[in-house]
């Protein structure tokens, strides 16, 4: 549980810190830490371990190599995250501000796919843009991004319509 992570996050701090121009710590202490957030529900504590792994974990991975598709994802599902947790407490623009940097670090991510892995993963790293256009208030965006991946059955309309961060989208897909 959380204690295992929280002694994770400490020893990938440690191995960063040996590994200064090593990525692979720094994502995997982004990971630990939105986890472990993962576990507190919408706290505060929660909301500081996601910016922690945003400062500490994937922007400091991006810090050494700006291209590192991993880091840019990292930062869009905590911006996500953070979006969502944003909205649950009522902070609208909160929730957009972070919708929006998500859908950024979504597209950077995207801008060459072939370093998102196989098919699979570039078609989830669409689908969450999607989520993130749609949560950001850009509701085309986020219907054309859905249309493209129900027509190459990368996603299911049933799906779309049970997703939360779709909920906008209603009618419109």
């Amino acid at each position: 549980g959380r204690a295992a992570l929280d002694a994770a996050a400490a020893r990938l701090r440690e191995a960063a810190a040996f590994g200064r121009g090593d990525v692979a710590p720094l994502l995997a202490l982004g990971d630990a830490l939105a986890d472990a957030a993962s576990l507190l529900g919408a706290t505060p504590e929660s909301a500081a371990l996601l910016a922690s792994a945003l400062d500490e974990g994937y922007r400091a991975a991006l810090a050494i190599d700006r291209h590192c598709a991993d880091g840019h994802v990292g930062v869009a599902e905590t911006c996500l995250a953070l979006s969502r947790a944003s909205a649950a407490a009522g902070a609208t623009e909160a929730a957009l501000t972070h919708a929006a940097a998500a859908v950024a670090s979504y597209k950077k991510a995207l801008g060459d796919p072939r370093n998102l892995g196989g098919w699979t993963e570039r078609a989830e790293a669409r689908y969450n843009l999607a989520c993130a256009h749609a949560l950001a208030g850009d509701a085309p965006a986020a219907a054309a991004l859905l249309a493209a991946l129900f027509a190459a059955g990368a996603a299911a309309p049933a799906d779309a319509a049970a997703d939360a961060d779709l909920v906008s989208l209603r009618g419109v897909v």
